[in-house]
């Protein structure tokens, strides 16, 4: 049950996003978790590997339940500094592209519907577009950050290792995926796909 529950643990909070982004405190909290869920599970985990990726929520997990191993944990600074330096800015920006649209749009039975409010003027979709590009840019910068972060400290994260089972998504280690949300660690001299499953 504990294992089902840590998988639902989002690494920023609503407040957080609410607080350091554009994203108005009035938008509805379930938008903004539902986003957040998302952006971890399809880009984060992609970016740095399921296996550092479900570690980072289980320490943060703990430090919410207040049991041990927790994220604030002496021999787990390296995992705060991801967390705090890197990951919380990258999910901000995802979240921030995602919900450009998420919050317009509703599905109905009549179909796709825009969500709208008599006293407000809406963006034209150039303007939008141009937003979600600005949101994009810091994105990759923050997806290249991680990857120069994780490649300096590599030998810091087992979950980086040869040895992480291969059920889990690895975190892609010698390719270069400059502004695409990739992981470059630098090459390795091991061979890859020593998988046996």
């Amino acid at each position: 049950m504990e294992h089902n529950q840590t998988r639902k643990t989002m690494l920023i909070s609503v407040n957080e996003i609410k607080s350091n982004s554009l994203i108005s405190q009035n938008v509805d909290d379930s938008y903004i978790a539902t986003t957040i869920m998302t952006a971890q599970e399809i880009y984060l985990s992609k970016i740095i590997g399921t296996a550092l990726y479900h570690s980072l929520q289980t320490l943060v997990y703990n430090q919410i339940k207040n049991t041990t191993p927790s994220i604030y944990d002496d021999e787990h600074k390296l995992y705060d500094e991801l967390l705090q330096e890197w990951v919380k800015p990258l999910l901000k920006y995802r979240v921030s592209v995602d919900l450009l649209y998420n919050i317009s749009f509703k599905i109905r039975n009549a179909g796709v519907v825009r969500n709208s409010d008599t006293n407000v003027s809406y963006a034209a979709l150039d303007e939008i577009k141009y937003l979600e590009k600005q949101f994009l840019t810091y994105y990759d910068y923050c997806c290249d950050k991680i990857s120069l972060y994780l490649s300096a400290n590599r030998m810091s994260f087992p979950e980086l290792s040869e040895q992480t089972p291969c059920y889990y998504d690895q975190a892609m280690l010698d390719k270069d995926f400059a502004n695409s949300g990739g992981l470059f660690l630098g090459s390795s001299d091991k061979p890859k796909n020593n998988c046996s499953c």
